[in-house]
């Protein structure tokens, strides 16, 4: 007798399955409904970081709005970490489809401050990193570290984003990143400031590129890039 599938089974009916954006129940094999994967993750959209002397892009496969909104603030701030491998998966399909796979050799991650990680227990980017890692057939790598515990940047407006994140994020120890190129993960972007300051910090470490990657975009309206 399996009793880990009979457990699985009452708690099912305990507890069915529902739609994490719009909460209908689904089967158990689903996260979300049809419907609302359809309206949620149509394409990926693609935007280029604020930077000046580089040209990095990055994409998500969907925009920070209704139930992609709601359905990322329950997997950053609430213990949601069960919905980090649907978003990766959503995720390493949006770099497929971009034909951006190539141009990339290691995963790494937006880190946490180590207070900010131990306050919510988990790196939300991290774990989406190292999924999207084994769904790619890339190494993860962790890369950067932060050493100062800044703002939270959706308290900020635009400048005082970009002064926030200044010099927040270092190289680990040990860490190699000479001729490697970077698919670098983050769950939200609304400026790019984040991203642009631990790219930089990767390319001064002699990274020999940088695509970024996040669950969903936020702010002025994405658009798309010729590869």
């Amino acid at each position: 007798m399996n009793w880990k599938k009979i457990f699985r089974a009452l708690l099912a009916l305990l507890y069915p399955p529902r739609c994490m954006f719009c909460g209908k129940r689904v089967s158990s094999e689903l996260q979300a409904c049809p419907d609302c994967e359809k309206e949620v993750f149509p394409d990926p959209v693609f935007f280029q970081l604020p930077m000046h002397r580089q040209v990095v892009y990055g994409m998500a496969p969907g925009t920070y709005q209704g139930g992609l909104r709601r359905a990322l603030i329950q997997f950053k701030f609430y213990g949601r970490r069960e919905y980090a491998p649907y978003f990766a998966d959503k995720m390493a399909e949006a770099v497929q489809k971009s034909g951006f796979l190539d141009r990339v050799s290691v995963v790494t991650d937006v880190p946490l401050s180590r207070k900010r990680l131990l306050s919510r227990g988990y790196n939300q980017s991290a774990l989406l990193a190292k999924s999207i890692a084994k769904k790619l057939g890339l190494p993860y790598e962790e890369t950067l570290e932060k050493i100062r515990d800044n703002l939270p940047q959706h308290q900020l407006g635009v400048e005082d984003r970009r002064k926030n994140v200044r010099q927040v994020y270092h190289l680990r120890d040990r860490a190699s990143v000479d001729g490697k190129r970077y698919l670098l993960v983050d769950d939200i972007v609304t400026t790019g400031e984040t991203l642009s300051e631990c790219t930089r910090t990767l390319f001064s470490g002699g990274a020999a590129g940088v695509v970024c990657l996040a669950t969903a975009k936020a702010g002025k309206k994405p658009h798309r890039i010729s590869e």
